[in-house]
């Protein structure tokens, strides 16, 4: 897979697979979500430095809604977030975006 040009060298690593088409959650602060709470950091805050620059261009998300549900009830600032899923597409795909 090619990965846009603003990823380091070797990130995200060559074991990483295609997520085409694959629906994944993330936790967010408003409903309906908007495109910007599935950005990266990098491309978020682009004057930023990050230690980390491979993670500052990924993204936190989950492959199943149990595994937000359990991130919002273990860590507090959470608490008032979303459960918010999207099918992922890559090379001029439609993502949609659904709060649950």
């Amino acid at each position: 897979m090619d990965w846009p040009n603003h990823f380091p060298e070797d990130c995200p690593p060559n074991a990483t697979k295609d997520a085409d088409g694959e629906e994944v959650y993330r936790l967010v602060d408003q409903n309906p979500p908007s495109d910007l709470d599935f950005i990266s950091h990098r491309l978020r805050y682009p004057k930023r430095e990050f230690s980390d620059e491979c993670k500052a261009c990924g993204l936190s998300i989950f492959t199943n809604v149990e595994d937000s549900i359990k991130l919002r009830k273990k860590i507090a600032r959470f608490k008032g977030y979303f459960y918010s899923y999207r099918e992922l597409a890559f090379r001029g795909g439609q993502n949609t975006t659904h709060t649950i």
